[in-house]
């Protein structure tokens, strides 16, 4: 806003003229002429994130205008100091600043804090058949992308005998899990219980376990 002989204008109040008293450099009054105009200018990162250690992190920059320079902070999310749609891996807590300058030097900034969760998303069926077509014949386990090995892999029956064992496998895929046969026969349908430990991007680890129904 500005404030003209105790007169406000804004962008309710945009235009006017004031009479300055010996505002001229002869010392007589001047006339000014007042016409504001208001530009929408934003800009935005989106809402604050939260993401599993070691998975990615995509980052959306938007702006309404016309920007001579755009700049992250601490560093740049990506290879290109001025690019706006990164992708990364996140391995610990950040705080990105998004700071656009226009062509009239207006300049604005918008944050997005991203904070680390240890609890990794890991999948597997309640139900699987091996007379399914590929890939429901195996059962086998998903995770998020900060999983990036399972070091062990078990399935036992009721009773505790282990049906299968594999170690140092890929997640989400489906011919490294259990195909329903041990010691060259196809199991009957039963219940069943799994045991897995995984390791993350990072290296450290943690456990899983549960179970499923073998179904024919």
């Amino acid at each position: 806003f500005l404030l003209i002989n105790g007169t406000r204008y804004d962008q309710n109040n945009r235009a006017g003229y004031e009479i300055i008293k010996n505002g001229s450099y002869t010392g007589c009054d001047s006339i000014v002429a007042i016409d504001l105009e208001f530009r929408n200018l934003w800009v935005y990162v989106g809402e604050d994130q939260e993401i599993i250690r070691g998975d990615f992190a995509c980052i959306e920059a938007q702006y309404g205008l016309e920007p001579v320079e755009l700049v992250w902070l601490p560093y740049a999310p990506c290879s290109d100091s001025a690019c706006t749609e990164p992708c990364f891996r996140v391995v610990e807590p950040i705080t990105f600043s998004f700071i656009a300058t226009d062509v009239s030097g207006c300049v604005l900034i918008d944050d997005i804090r991203i904070t680390i969760s240890n609890k990794n998303r890991v999948y597997a069926a309640n139900v699987f058949s091996p007379d399914a077509a590929w890939p429901n014949n195996y059962f086998y386990l998903g995770c998020d992308q900060g999983v990036v090995n399972i070091r062990k892999f078990m399935i036992a029956n009721r009773w505790g005998e282990i049906m299968y064992e594999v170690e140092n496998i890929l997640p989400n895929d489906p011919e490294a899990g259990w195909d329903g046969y041990f010691r060259g026969s196809v199991m009957n349908p039963d219940t069943y219980i799994y045991f897995a430990e995984l390791e993350r991007y990072d290296g450290s680890t943690f456990e899983h376990a549960g179970g499923f129904s073998l179904v024919r």
